[in-house]
């Protein structure tokens, strides 16, 4: 038998073994598509085909192995036609990018400013390339409901509370003032603040609008601190609170005022008194012996929902050879609406009373026929009551509006409070002393019968009567009130600060723990040398002549925190009022199912940013970090709007039109 060659001890040389290759790390240097694969030494990782291939056997060889085939050239023309794909997420740097994030967030501020509805926004960015094709912006600037919702709530509405950072930071003092208002069957409340600083002046904001059922004094309470904490406001440097003048707001016993005092005691309470005036001409009005009220509303009510009447009031107007004019609406619960609407009913009463009395008695309203009855057979007096008494309020009326707007204004402060009340009291009483009614009354009395005059005389001297009670019981003219003792600091009347009236002041406030007296009375002494070159006939407010005093004198501690007490309490409940006339702009029936979310955020920039449209795209270029939200998906973090799906690049596609309207 032959012998095995391959048997040990055999002569014959064995075959030599190949050596296994191993990754290298130069590779990535040459290939830059290659890396190291994480779980094997004896492979690579393609970072173009997303996967892992061996170099055992060739090494480099094998990675040219794999350039060549058909998977990776498949893969790397590709990644060569995505390339433009990937510099669309990041161009942070680009001005040509910012410039498009600004124009797509001016134009939501622009619609929110306005109340414009977000499908006619939708509409518009859809437009805009078309109508500017020339316009690299425009090209490229897309933004749907979906989108522009998310920037309202997320960015726009957090820029407007910008202002709560500082003020919780700065420890400064301001006022919370709240009022209750519905919205079908949603119970809204707004939180709104005032404070004011050297360098800003006097602020109102818009803290917070939220939604809240229960109405009671305990919950609203609860509700206004858990709304500070949120914010990081303290309620110690809550200077006063201010609501209408209900029982819920300021009863005695038990009331969210005192609730409040619980927390702080050197909260005040800022009633207001734009209610107290209102409130005065309405009790004012019923001591008289005609209804001019009821007159007012009969009137408008007769034409509002009939296209006949008002043709043949027309017919009247050119009878009488008068330029036709429609009549105005009163609403009882607005300050300031009685007063324009017998302005309009004194202007056209010639047409307006001769088209009543064409009605006869059984088609004229009831109301209106019997101070008219006397004239229907043609046999016309000079004047008559009803139209002596619209003109006698038509004077009276102008002193309680002019009182009115001066408390609306936002840049009035309570050192100005007492005086505009105390001038009110003081024309009141001037008039019923003098027997003053107005000009054309006094002309009608100089031809109407003694008896007639008497018995008007002493019917509108009741209505100076009521008004003046009314005023001294709801509102506070003791020289010993808060209100009387801070008119010390109003240096637009008065330029020369006497210590002790303004320590009585800080007594009436309760703010001697907080000041440092001596320290008080030294800057005080260093303020008389400038307030007597102040510019007081300038159209500046007390707020404004304060900030120049302190910018000019940068050493008055004390008199920079007492101000900041000061100035931030508020003078009416007009703000408030204001943002409910927002509210009802915004959320109406054809925008009815918009969240509270949005609203909230809508109230916010209209309120809180007072810039106009083209100020707001030059404010915000500047803003590189809110530009960098509006152009990241970071803007739909928390938003009610459907976020795009992951992956999904955010081009502000728009909603179908199966989505809600807003």
């Amino acid at each position: 038998m032959e012998a095995n060659q391959d048997a040990p001890g055999s002569d014959e040389p064995t075959a030599k073994k190949k050596r296994i290759c191993k990754y290298r790390e130069e590779w990535a240097k040459q290939y830059n598509w290659i890396s190291a694969s994480l779980r094997d030494v004896n492979k690579a990782f393609c970072k173009v085909c997303r996967k892992e291939f061996g170099v055992s056997h060739g090494g480099e060889a094998d990675v040219k192995l794999h350039a060549r085939s058909k998977l990776h050239v498949n893969n790397t023309q590709t990644v060569q036609t995505n390339t433009l794909v990937s510099s669309f997420f990041k161009r942070e740097d680009d001005s040509m990018y910012n410039k498009i994030a600004a124009a797509e967030l001016t134009s939501v501020f622009h619609s929110v400013t306005h109340q414009h509805s977000y499908r006619s926004l939708d509409c518009t960015m859809k437009l805009m390339p078309k109508l500017l094709p020339d316009s690299s912006i425009a090209k490229h600037i897309n933004c749907g409901r979906t989108k522009a919702e998310a920037l309202v709530i997320n960015v726009l509405a957090p820029l407007a509370s910008d202002f709560s950072q500082s003020l919780a930071t700065e420890q400064l003092f301001f006022s919370v003032a709240t009022d209750a208002s519905n919205k079908g069957n949603i119970k809204t409340f707004p939180l709104s603040v005032r404070f004011w600083t050297p360098e800003h002046g006097l602020q109102n904001r818009v803290l917070d609008f939220y939604e809240q059922a229960d109405e009671s004094a305990d919950a609203v309470t609860d509700m206004l601190m858990k709304k500070l904490e949120e914010h990081n406001l303290n309620i110690q440097n809550v200077s006063a609170y201010a609501a209408d003048n209900a029982a819920v707001n300021y009863g005695k016993r038990h009331s969210i005022y005192q609730n409040l005092k619980q927390q702080n005691k050197k909260i005040i309470p800022a009633n207001c008194p734009a209610h107290i005036i209102h409130n005065a001409v309405k009790r004012a009005s019923n001591a008289l012996k005609i209804d001019v009220e009821n007159i007012v509303l009969k009137s408008f009510n007769h034409f509002s929902c009939s296209a006949k009447r008002v043709a043949s009031l027309k017919e009247m107007f050119e009878f009488v050879d008068m330029e036709y004019l429609t009549l105005l609406r009163h609403v009882p619960t607005r300050w300031l609406s009685l007063l324009p609407a017998i302005n309009r009913l004194i202007d056209t009463w010639p047409a307006v009373q001769s088209y009543f009395l064409s009605l006869g008695s059984e088609e004229c309203p009831r109301v209106i026929w019997n101070e008219l009855k006397g004239n229907e057979n043609g046999e016309q007096r000079v004047h008559s009551e009803l139209e002596t008494t619209l003109f006698f309020l038509q004077n009276a009326l102008k002193i309680f509006s002019t009182a009115v707007l001066s408390l609306e204004s936002n840049s009035l402060t309570s050192v100005e409070v007492y005086g505009v009340m105390s001038g009110l009291r003081t024309k009141l009483q001037q008039r019923k002393k003098d027997a003053f009614f107005g000009a054309k009354v006094d002309s009608i009395f100089s031809s109407s019968s003694a008896l007639q005059v008497n018995r008007l005389r002493s019917d509108f001297t009741a209505f100076y009567n009521v008004a003046e009670e009314y005023l001294e019981k709801w509102f506070d003219f003791s020289q010993t009130g808060y209100l009387c003792k801070l008119q010390c600091l109003n240096i637009k009347e008065n330029n020369d600060i006497c210590y002790r009236q303004l320590k009585e002041a800080v007594c009436a406030l309760q703010l001697e723990e907080d000041l440092d007296l001596d320290e008080l009375y030294n800057e005080t002494c260093a303020l008389q040398n400038v307030l007597p070159h102040l510019n007081t006939r300038a159209t500046l407010s007390v707020g404004e002549l304060w900030a120049q005093v302190l910018k000019t004198r940068q050493a008055s501690p004390q008199y920079a925190k007492l101000l900041s007490f000061v100035l931030s309490i508020p003078v009416s409940n007009a703000y408030s009022e204001r943002v409910f006339s927002i509210m009802k702009g915004a959320w109406t029936d054809v925008r009815n199912k918009c969240t509270i979310n949005l609203i909230r955020a809508e109230i916010k920039i209209k309120m809180n940013l007072e810039m106009t449209c083209s100020e707001f795209y030059k404010y915000i270029l500047d803003k590189k970090k809110i530009l960098a939200t509006v152009k990241s998906s970071a803007k739909y973090t928390s938003a009610p709007a459907r976020p795009p799906p992951a992956g999904v690049l955010d081009r502000g596609d728009s909603d179908t039109d199966s989505d809600r309207e807003k």
